[in-house]
């Protein structure tokens, strides 16, 4: 799956679903300590290591019958399994469902149902073969996992969609929603007759039922529940061109909203879908196993994608509304689709065994997709350009958790499906990528691949683990790799390296690499890496010399550098192999205005420029110096990767000067973000019309990001003079923008604002704008009513969806650091938060978590001292909220070390 967070469970008061048929005894008060299954919210490692014991030979026939008023959904299941015996209850997992009748082997069984499992007595069933039937009800999803309904507000059709792992397919049917139980899945869908009906394999027949149609699909190979497919509705469907190759051919088909099907780009997605399938086919040596695949655009999506065999879910505002997509959109789009292909090989072929080797799925997917995307590009620059991408995009993502307190080993340990989400991250993604990457320039790519090859084959339909893996890299590699396995696998931080670099008579006479650690580790790897050293030929001309090395220890002196031309810079990690964090010598970043522009390869730009910016929050450089240089080279850099990246680090500086100010009139940081705001705005407003280097429309909406992000109150008369015209620069407004700008004219108090955002909620009806419109009313709010939309997200009985409740949280954060009563605002949120934080549903704490509460911090000791308490305090929180906590005393500390680096500067 691709995603920054993902829904996993649904916390049911059990009162409000509790069913109890016949005469069993209730277990609610069972705990782990006595043997048995806890009657609580989703499944821990032991009860499904008890029922891997317990079953075999496992196989589901489903029966469901869907409609389209929003009213629970029922359905019969049919279960055969092979049962040995264990002494336990045989627990099947349903949440938040209700439960009719239970037979097994033609009689009918007293049974126990909590709201989150049945339970039956191991004597209520034969040791061998056993049919189990259960009759059964359960509701449509509001909040996006299980099988959520929507309707589309632009002209009123149904859509429903299935979003299962790791623990959610039991909110669509009774069954072992475990990965390792895998077993087959044949379908029967009674739905209204207007309805498509999509799922796992193509259907074998349909048949009319006057207002209603019943899909049949067959049983296909044995697959983990949680990429089962059931998606139904009113969806427009795009035949695509079948990929063939040989006598190998699949059918491929796009669905999406009626009201997008416009905007499908069709002929994009079947030109990366057909490279996938040619690349991942001789990548794995196994051609695609999965008969059909469809890809479906849906709304309200919680995450990316998600890879269901043969129908891939995709989040429909990254491809598919209407206006052009952003660079990020358009990166992340292409990458999505590729992801989740390498899915139905590395997740879906062979799956982990459980969720403590999600990164076997997530790193490996995550890293082929942007293999895939090089073997696409025809030209070195375009591979340099994706690994630029890749850097900016997903491993500075990595850098920035693995460097968190809260960090973990990228095989780490998982007992709980509750705790799957916080694993859900730039560790188990883009560190897990990068790793991989770096092995592969380890072993080189013959045995790489022949790894990945003899691994896929050998564990094809069933499930493994990291061992599994390890043992097929260390035999294509004929050498033992224990020793990497423990130093990238199983630790967390990231390591620093600098250069040492002495000169006499302009000529290098000692040079020496050094190893630190990050805060969170004293681990010292091993790293293969590149060195640049650029110096000035005879003619004037920039030069670059590159030598490889591996760092170990604490450093390494290179005496091959020896002789060589004294360097104006050097970038150790030049072509970004290894995962480490670069520190610039400051005797040669002085060089850095008149060499940049020099340095034609965007990805050593890029990892200078990040280098800078780590300085920054290491508290090893200034704030100030950061600013000056990035608004002196900005207006002539072109690449927009880079103009990207850097101006969302100006962002962020901004956040930084923006607490630091408010909650310290005294400090430096006032006048340097007044600098900041006016030079940058002059420098946004020449790239919205087009004035700099990079002048293309995409930059221009680049150049309108940032001016967002800068922006103040005395920016009011430009904003407001842009919705009257409905133009910016040299182009009309598209809706998304018209949207931001209200939320800003909101945050700063514009006048008739109330008016304008209802009336622009009357232009647009869609979904997509309804989200937007709660987002405006949220920022345009005073303190009182944030907080109380605060409380109405957390209201575990709201019936709105997760997606609108997401839209009032992120205009909540508007203007949070505006001020010193805004600031007493962040406290009161945080405490509010904490104080629903047993009720939570969990797509709602989930985004407080990720989104935030790391974010809120006031930049002061005090709130370092608050957070201390708050986790004292609230130690019974969730995993999640506990380190969203500490995240934002981790972040909290970081901005002080900001202050107290423009303190000294001053």
């Amino acid at each position: 799956m691709t995603r920054l967070a993902r829904h996993l469970s649904f916390c049911v008061a059990l009162c409000g679903v509790l069913l109890l048929t016949g005469c069993a005894p209730d277990r609610s008060e069972q705990t782990a300590d006595s043997g048995q299954r806890p009657a609580q919210a989703g499944l821990n490692q032991a009860t499904a290591e008890l029922r891997s014991r317990q079953l075999d030979e496992l196989d589901y026939q489903l029966s469901i019958e869907l409609n389209d008023r929003g009213e629970p959904f029922s359905g019969t299941i049919g279960i055969n399994f092979t049962l040995t015996p264990q002494g336990q209850p045989l627990t099947i997992d349903f949440t938040g469902g209700a439960v009719s009748r239970v037979t097994a082997n033609g009689s009918e069984l007293a049974f126990d149902y909590n709201g989150w499992f049945i339970s039956l007595d191991e004597a209520q069933l034969v040791a061998g073969a056993n049919q189990l039937e259960i009759d059964y009800s359960h509701p449509y999803s509001s909040d996006g996992a299980g099988l959520y309904y929507f309707t589309d507000p632009a002209d009123g059709r149904v859509y429903t969609y299935s979003d299962l792992e790791p623990y959610d397919a039991n909110r669509i049917m009774p069954l072992f929603d475990q990965p390792d139980l895998k077993a087959p899945f044949a379908l029967t869908v009674t739905a209204p007759a207007h309805w498509e009906v999509i799922s796992n394999q193509r259907e074998s027949a349909i048949e009319q039922l006057g207002h209603q149609r019943r899909w049949l699909f067959p049983a296909g190979r044995q697959q983990s529940s949680y990429v089962f497919a059931l998606h139904a509705g009113e969806y427009a469907q795009v035949e695509l061109e079948p990929y063939r190759a040989g006598d190998l051919e699949i059918p491929l088909r796009l669905f999406s909203r009626q009201s997008l099907r416009d905007h499908l780009p069709v002929a994009e997605w079947q030109q990366i879908t057909h490279h996938g399938f040619a690349f991942f086919n001789d990548f794995f040596g196994i051609d695609y196993p999965f008969g059909k695949y469809d890809q479906l655009a849906v709304p309200d999506f919680n995450s990316g994608a998600m890879e269901n065999i043969g129908a891939v879910t995709f989040n429909d505002s990254y491809c598919c509304l209407p206006g052009e997509r952003s660079l990020s959109e358009q990166s992340f789009f292409k990458n999505a689709v590729l992801h989740e292909l390498a899915h139905m090989w590395f997740g879906n072929l062979v799956t982990l065994a459980w969720w403590d080797d999600l990164w076997l799925n997530e790193s490996f997917a995550e890293i082929a997709g942007y293999f895939a995307l090089e073997a696409l590009a025809d030209s070195d620059a375009a591979r340099e350009q994706l690994r630029t991408d890749f850097l900016w995009q997903r491993k500075t993502w990595g850098y920035r958790d693995d460097d968190y307190i809260t960090s973990h080993p990228i095989r780490g340990e998982l007992t709980h499906t509750d705790g799957v989400r916080s694993a859900i991250d730039g560790i188990t993604y883009a560190k897990g990528g990068a790793v991989l990457r770096q092995l592969r320039a380890k072993l080189g790519d013959d045995t790489f691949i022949a790894a990945i090859r003899a691994y896929i084959a050998q564990h094809s339909y069933a499930n493994s683990r990291y061992d599994d893996l390890l043992a097929a890299f260390t035999a294509a590699a004929g050498e033992p790799l224990d020793d990497w396995s423990q130093s990238w696998m199983k630790t967390i931080g990231v390591n620093r390296v600098s250069a040492d670099s002495q000169c006499s008579d302009g000529q290098i006479s000692h040079f020496s690499l050094h190893q630190s650690s990050g805060s969170n580790s004293e681990l010292l790897r091993s790293h293969h890496l590149d060195i640049a050293l650029y110096s000035r030929g005879d003619d004037g001309q920039l030069r670059e010399q590159r030598h490889r090395t591996v760092l170990s220890g604490a450093s390494v002196a290179i005496d091959e550098l020896i002789g060589a031309s004294c360097p104006l810079l050097v970038l150790p990690n030049a072509t970004d192999i290894a995962f480490i964090k670069v520190n610039l010598d400051p005797a040669r970043v002085a060089a850095l205005p008149s060499l940049l522009a020099e340095i034609d390869s965007p990805l050593q730009r890029s990892l200078v420029w990040i280098a800078l910016a780590d300085s920054v929050i290491d508290g090893n450089s200034s704030a100030g110096d950061y600013i000056e240089l990035a608004l002196a080279q900005l207006p002539i850099e072109r690449d927009l990767q880079l103009l990207t990246g850097i101006t969302q680090t100006l962002g962020q500086i901004d956040s930084y000067l923006q607490r630091i100010a408010a909650s310290d009139s005294q400090s430096a940081a006032g006048e340097l973000l007044a600098l900041l705001r006016e030079r940058g705005r002059q420098l946004a407003l020449a790239g919205i019309n087009g004035q700099l280097a990079a002048a293309e429309p995409l930059a221009q909406r680049l150049w309108f990001d940032f001016y967002r992000g800068i922006s103040d109150a005395s920016q009011l008369t430009q904003m407001q003079g842009w919705l009257d015209s409905n133009a910016i620069g040299r182009r009309p407004l598209d809706q998304r923008e018209r949207w931001l700008l209200l939320a800003l004219l909101g945050q700063f108090g514009g006048e008739q604002i109330d008016a304008q955002i209802e009336a622009e909620a009357a232009a647009d009806p869609s979904a997509r704008g309804h989200r937007f419109y709660l987002r405006a009313k949220a920022a345009s709010a005073d303190n009182d009513h944030k907080l109380k939309a605060v409380s109405q997200v957390a209201n575990p009985a709201s019936s709105d969806s997760l997606a609108n409740r997401r839209a009032l949280l992120a205009g909540v954060r508007y203007a949070m650091f505006d001020g010193a009563s805004n600031q007493q605002l962040v406290g009161l949120l945080v405490d509010r938060i904490l104080s629903a934080s047993d009720q939570l549903t969990a797509g709602v704490e989930e985004y407080a978590a990720r989104a935030l509460l790391p974010n809120s911090y006031t930049c002061t000791a005090q709130w370092s001292a608050r957070i201390s308490n708050r986790l004292a305090a609230y130690s019974r929180a969730s995993p999640a909220l506990i380190n969203a906590l500490k995240e934002s005393r981790q972040n909290n500390q970081r901005c002080l070390v900001v202050k107290k680096g423009l303190d000294a500067s001053s």
